[in-house]
């Protein structure tokens, strides 16, 4: 999941950015770190960090659904985003 996604999903639920499950789900989601690692780095027990993790995938499917956005459709964007940050543009499609 992207950092921008995550975010918006806590904003537009009105999570709380710096609680422990929610920086334990970012790290897990975002950076993808393990479970284990997130507990380290957070504190959070292991039982929040996957009801967290479980939690934001649930309403990041949920969300998906609601717009009609595909996998293939997110793939995509993000391949297209990969493109525009190393400067590829259409000239580096071809």
């Amino acid at each position: 999941m992207e950092e921008k996604v995550f975010a918006a999903l806590v904003k537009l639920c009105r999570g709380r950015a710096m609680s422990p499950a929610n920086q334990a789900a970012r790290l897990v989601l975002v950076d993808g770190k393990t479970q284990q690692e997130a507990r380290a780095c957070t504190g959070a027990t292991q039982s929040t960090i996957s009801d967290a993790v479980r939690r934001w995938r649930e309403v990041d499917q949920q969300v998906r659904e609601a717009y009609g956005i595909t996998e293939k459709q997110t793939a995509r964007s993000q391949d297209q985003q990969r493109k525009r940050e190393l400067g590829l543009g259409r000239a580096g499609a071809l």
